[in-house]
Parts: structure tokens; C-alpha cells; sequence
């Protein structure tokens, strides 16, 4: 009889449960029949609180005219009973309505409202929920100011409350504002807390968002190794959360990334998988980006006119957006095909709209004022916790105090010479323990400062080693831009002043086209030789012999013309670098052809398979040079020759050093002047363990690409 009572029970419980489910989740029908059965009169307030759920409903059912309609009429309803905080409520979420409409301003003006609504019996959980969506709304039009302004208010009361998830929420917010700046060390100091904080609470989708954001941070950074790691790790998150929207979002990442460091083959799969997601998720902002991609993608392969096609679309979806951020990276993208076309009147005039978007999110102002306020919240924080400190001393010292004050109540009872006995041996101990106890907290201290000064020199030299790295890769990239713009002009002016037939204005300007081409060679030269070692690209299995016919068919007008000869041995099929064996081969070819005598110039190639690698002669009848010269030619920069009569940068041979020594090997020089110079170099068999290491990315890689497919123009 009491098990079927027990049974009895326990089902009347799952029922209720379930019953308290369905209340709980209440649909657009059944909250409009609340109201219709219901009486404004009966129970004035929950009428209220059902016009709010039938708000938010319609809201995530997308019927935002509707939402509209009951907000007007739940918004009369408060102000007839003068209730401030169901107003303030209300106008907040008429505020979000107009934020998913993409609707900025009107979502605003309702922020606003709700936010100067006497604040007397305002819920303080919902002014700051109200200052995080202005926030919001603000850093959708590009204000960055303001956003921080209201991020910060809602920042301190959940610090206040110790709400951890809105906390994570806020920063998140934070760190994004930062990165629409473009002050991408501010923004990855939030990132990095918000992560911090996500995964002592194990909250899955934010970790996601912030390993995902701190990748592309790392990407506008330039910093393609972290870019990578960390966008690989978070769409791997993704696809185990199966987070579609997450899984586009990443795999846009990876596509950028690929796009900036011109691997154009490694990102079309991913543009590809993000356009494939796309048709379920029909996502704006993802038809912007894939659009965006696609003109990089093209602009890498000198396809123009359909770069132009797909970053107009993009362009046409970020106005519908009504969003600064993206039109200021269209523009961008424009100025960058325009300027690879030399089509300078047009990227010109894109140019001068991509710096009025720049410029309206960047202000030196509101940087200044964002840093004033953070420095007085980070303040107001610190002197917030020394009082709690100091409140929890004095509530312990009182504890102390009474402690103290009932152990000599309770020793009075007690016999003297036992007390005595007693007092004399705690003393004895608490001083010992004391002393012990300093000199390990001192130790501690010691050990600590001296680990932290040895952490802060370790960072300190891997930033150093790593912006030495990335210097002379950002520098000859970010230099080609205004060198583009300065020979594009000059051309210009060339043709304006031709009319004018002034000699001496075309001889000067023929000298500026004539420096601009030069140092275009320059840093194209440099950009080379500083993604050497830099680059992704992994061993593969290289013909040497294919390598050579690919050198010969680009000298074949030069080899024509001198009537040069090149005489090869058959060479071998190694492990190495691909491209890095073309710019070694054109290289050291290329040399041989330029610094010849009057005769024709030949060429001897020769190889040799050693025990510990691959060894090869290559040797020319050219003018040689003096033994003191030897070393100094694979030095960056240090020619032996006039520029006016040998044509270079004198770059090539330090490039040929750099890529054998990425591959473990090494080259040296044999001359004598008139009799021609042999280049001697040493490629090493690869090592088992480098070898394990690139297959065991390329695998990890492989399980998030798709099959390559043909991108429609």
C-alpha cells in the first residue's frame, strides 16, 4: 500500500512539472486569449507583465509589426497608472524591436527614453540590461564613445551584484568596441578576461565567441601562426557544439586569413563552406563577407572585374545594414583592386570614402576620453575593493576581540600553575611558528620575483623576436600602398604636362616613375625574403628537374637573346618547400645570366646525394669577383656593383641563404675575377620528426575543409 502511495506521489510530481513547463514557455495564442479573458481591471499588473511576454514573443517570432502594435498599446496601459519602471521596461524593449530591424536611430531615441525615466523604482537589474543594449545600439552607428559610456555603467553594477554571465556578457561587448577602433591590444585584453572568466564557468558557446574573436585579432594583427591556432581550435568547438552560425563564422575567419597571407588554394574551401551554411542560415552579414572574400580572392588572381562584381555586393549589403564598420572595409577593398589595376582616379575616390568611415570610428577625441574613463573605472574599482578588504579586517579583527575576550572568562576557571604551563608552551610554539613562518613567506616572495623578472624577460624577448619578425613583412607590405599612389599620380601628371611639351618637368618626373620602380622591386624583394620561414606552406614531395624547367621558361628571352647555354645533370626528386626551391633555383640562375662577360654566358649545374642531404654545384663563366667579396654577398642589401650597370636590390642572394636555412641546409661561394664564381649549397634530407609534425597538421586541417568546388563568377 505504501509503494502505490510512493508511485502516486512521484507521478502527480512529473505532472506537475510538465504542466509548470508549458506555463512556462507560453505561446502567442495562448497569451492573447490571457488577455482577451482576462480584465485590465482585475489584476492590473499581471495584465502588464502579459502584454511584456506577448512583446518579446512576437519579438523572437520575428513579427516585429506586431510587437510594435502591442508595445504602443501595453506603453498607454503603464503611463495611465504612471508605473515608471513597466514604462521604462517597455521602451526598452521597443528599443530592441528596432535594434533586429537594423533600425539605429529609432532604437536609440527609445534607449534614451527609457534610460531618463525618473529612476526612483527603476529595477536596477533593468537599467543596466537598458545601458547594455544603448551600448549596442550606439556601437552600431559607429559611435564608439558612447558605447563604452553605457558598457561601463552596466559593467559596474553587475561587478557590484558579482553576475558572473553578465559579466562575461559586458566584457565580450567591451572587447568589441575596441576592435571596431581597431585598437586590437585593448580588445584582446578583454577577450582574453572574458575567456578567463567563460571557462571557470564552462560556458561552451562563449568560450567559442572568445577563442573565435581572439583569432581575429590576431589576424588583423598580422600574426597568421596565432590567427590560425586559435581559429582552427574554435571552429573545432563549434562543430563539436554543431553551432552552425559558429562553424560559418570561423570558417569566414580561416578564409581571411589564408586571403591575407595570399595562400589563395587554402581559402576557397572555406569561402566555400561558409557560402554552402549559408543557404540554411541566409545570414546578411555572411553574404557581405563571402562577397568580400571573393573580391580578395580575385583580386589575388588578377581577375579585377569580377573583384569589382562581388565587393560591390558586398558593398550593397553593408548599406542595407546601415553598418560604418563594413562599409569602411569595402571601400578599403576597392582602393586595393583599383590601385592593382592602376586605376588611380577610382582608387582615389573610393579611397577618400574609405578614410570618412575610418575616421568617424576613429577619433582621436573619443580614444581619449574612452582612456579617461577607463582609467577612473579601473580606479573607482580599486578603491571599492581596499574598502571591502578593509570592512572584512575590521569584522575579523572583532572576532578576534571576542575571542579573546571568552578564552580569559574561560582561563579564570582553570588552575594557575596549569594556565601557566599552558600560556608559557603556546607562546613558545606561536613564536616558532611565527619565525618559521616569516622565513618562508620571504623565501616565497623571493622565488616569485625572481620567476616573475625571469617571465617578464622571456615575454619581453619573444615580442621583441617576433615584431623583428614581422617588421620588414608589415613594413615592404604596408609601404607598396602609398608607393602605388605616389607612381599612379606621377603617370598622371606625365600625361597632363606632355601637352605642354616642358622636357625638363618629363625628365624630372620620368626620374620619380623611374625611383617608384625601383623601390617597388625593393620591397617586393624584401616581402619575399621576410615571409620566408613565416609561411605555412609545409614539405612536399618537389621534382627538381620540373623546378628548373619552370627557371628556364622564364629566362627564355634573356637565354635568347645572349644565346646562353645551360647544361644540367639530371636532378633529383627531394623533400622541401616548393615554392622556396623556384625562388632558390631563379635566384641563383638569374644572377648567373645578369653578371655575364661579352661571350655567351653558360651555365653548369651538377648534383651529388651525400650521406646527410643533397649537395649541388651551380657554376657560370661570368666576371667573377675577388675572395674578399665572398661572405659579403649574402648579406640584405650589400652590392658590389653600380646599380646604373647591374639592375637588382641586392637582395637575391641573402633570400637564397634564408630559404636554406629554413630547410636546415647551407651555401657558400667559390670565384676568381673574369673566370666566372660556382655557388655551392646543401639541402638536408628531411627530418623524420618535421616531416611527422607537417602531416600531423595537414590532417588536423583536413577534417575542417570540404571538397574544393568551382566558385561561380
Amino acid at each position: 500500500m505504501l509503494r502505490v502511495i510512493h508511485i502516486t506521489i512521484n507521478l502527480l510530481f512529473l505532472c506537475c512539472l510538465y504542466i509548470t513547463s508549458i506555463q512556462a514557455t507560453p505561446t502567442i495564442d495562448s497569451l492573447n486569449q490571457v488577455l482577451k479573458t482576462n480584465s485590465p481591471n482585475n489584476n492590473l499588473p499581471q495584465h502588464l507583465s502579459t502584454y511584456k511576454e506577448l512583446i518579446i514573443a512576437y519579438r523572437k517570432a520575428n513579427q516585429f509589426t506586431r510587437a510594435h502594435e502591442v508595445a504602443d498599446t501595453a506603453l498607454q496601459l503603464a503611463k495611465s497608472i504612471n508605473n515608471n519602471n513597466d514604462i521604462a521596461e517597455i521602451t526598452h524593449l521597443t528599443g530592441r524591436i528596432y535594434l533586429l530591424e537594423r533600425l539605429f536611430d529609432e532604437a536609440l531615441t527609445n534607449f534614451n527614453k527609457a534610460i531618463t525615466v525618473s529612476d526612483e523604482y527603476i529595477n536596477k537589474d533593468l537599467k543596466a540590461e537598458i545601458h547594455y543594449f544603448t551600448s549596442d545600439a550606439y556601437l552600431r552607428v559607429g559611435q564608439g564613445e558612447n558605447a563604452y559610456i553605457h558598457q561601463l555603467k552596466a559593467m559596474k553594477y553587475w561587478e557590484t551584484e558579482k553576475d558572473s554571465a553578465n559579466i562575461i556578457r559586458s566584457n565580450y561587448k567591451m572587447a568589441r568596441i575596441f576592435f571596431n577602433q581597431e585598437r586590437w591590444e585593448e580588445a584582446l585584453k578583454h577577450y582574453q578576461v572574458t575567456l578567463h572568466l567563460a571557462e571557470k564557468l564552462n560556458k561552451k558557446r562563449s568560450i567559442y565567441n572568445c577563442i573565435d574573436a581572439i583569432g581575429s585579432v590576431y589576424g588583423r594583427k598580422n600574426d597568421f601562426e596565432k590567427a590560425l591556432s586559435y581559429n582552427l581550435r574554435a571552429l573545432k568547438l563549434a562543430e563539436e557544439l554543431n553551432f552552425k552560425r559558429g562553424i560559418s563564422h570561423s570558417a569566414q575567419n580561416l578564409a581571411q586569413i589564408f586571403l591575407g597571407d595570399r595562400q589563395y588554394d587554402r581559402a576557397l574551401p572555406y569561402i566555400e563552406r561558409v557560402s554552402d551554411l549559408n543557404k540554411e542560415l541566409n545570414d546578411k552579414i555572411a553574404i557581405k563577407n563571402i562577397a568580400f572574400m571573393l573580391g580578395k580572392f580575385y583580386t589575388g588572381r588578377e581577375e579585377y572585374v569580377k573583384a569589382i562584381k562581388h565587393i560591390q555586393k558586398g558593398l550593397t549589403v553593408a548599406k542595407e545594414l546601415k553598418d560604418k564598420t563594413y562599409l569602411r572595409d569595402g571601400y578599403q577593398n576597392l582602393v586595393e583592386v583599383y590601385s592593382e589595376q592602376s586605376n588611380w582616379e577610382q582608387a582615389y575616390d573610393n579611397h577618400v570614402l574609405y578614410t570618412t568611415y575610418r575616421d568617424s570610428l576613429l577619433e582621436a577625441s573619443r580614444v581619449e576620453a574612452m582612456a579617461e574613463l577607463e582609467v577612473q573605472y579601473e580606479t573607482e574599482k580599486t578603491e571599492k575593493e581596499l574598502v571591502t578588504k578593509e570592512n572584512a579586517l575590521l569584522k575579523q579583527k572583532d572576532k578576534l576581540n571576542n575571542i579573546y575576550k571568552y578564552t580569559f572568562i574561560g582561563g579564570a576557571f582553570c588552575v594557575l600553575l596549569l594556565m601557566s604551563l599552558l600560556i608559557t608552551f603556546l607562546h613558545y610554539r606561536y613564536k616558532n611558528q611565527a619565525r618559521i613562518n616569516s622565513l618562508l613567506e620571504k623565501k616565497n616572495q623571493e622565488i616569485e620575483l625572481r620567476n616573475r623578472e625571469i617571465e617578464l624577460q622571456n615575454e619581453k624577448l619573444a615580442t621583441s623576436n617576433r615584431d623583428l619578425e614581422q617588421f620588414a613583412y608589415i613594413a615592404s607590405h604596408d609601404l607598396k600602398e602609398p608607393l602605388r599612389t605616389i607612381g599612379g599620380f606621377t603617370t598622371l601628371l606625365q600625361r597632363r604636362f606632355q601637352k605642354q611639351n616642358d622636357q625638363d618637368v618629363q625628365e624630372y618626373m620620368g626620374f620619380i616613375v623611374h625611383a617608384v620602380n625601383q623601390m617597388h622591386r625593393l620591397l617586393s624583394d624584401l616581402l619575399n625574403y621576410s615571409r620566408i620561414g613565416r609561411q605555412s606552406e609545409g614539405y612536399e614531395t618537389t621534382d627538381l628537374d620540373d623546378i628548373l624547367k619552370q627557371v628556364r621558361h622564364m629566362f627564355r628571352q634573356n637565354i635568347d637573346e645572349n644565346n646562353a647555354l645551360i647544361h644540367p645533370v639530371s636532378l633529383p626528386t627531394i623533400e622541401a618547400k616548393r615554392t622556396q626551391m623556384l625562388q632558390l633555383f631563379q635566384n641563383l640562375i638569374g644572377n648567373a645570366l645578369k653578371f655575364r662577360r661579352e661571350e655567351p654566358p653558360q651555365i653548369w649545374i651538377t648534383y651529388q646525394e651525400t650521406t646527410d642531404g643533397h649537395l649541388f654545384h651551380i657554376r657560370d663563366n661570368g666576371i667573377g669577383m675577388e675572395q674578399q667579396y665572398l661572405e659579403k654577398i649574402f648579406i640584405a642589401f650589400q652590392r658590389l656593383h653600380h646599380r646604373q650597370k647591374y639592375e637588382g636590390t641586392g637582395i637575391g642572394l641573402a633570400t637564397c641563404k634564408k630559404i636554406l636555412e629554413d630547410h636546415g641546409g647551407y651555401i657558400r661561394a667559390e670565384s676568381e675575377v673574369g673566370k666566372g664564381s660556382t655557388f655551392i649549397f646543401m639541402i638536408p634530407k628531411v627530418l623524420p620528426k618535421l616531416k611527422e609534425q607537417h602531416e600531423a597538421i595537414q590532417e588536423g586541417e583536413g577534417k575542417t575543409l570540404v571538397s574544393k568546388k568551382a566558385v561561380e563568377a
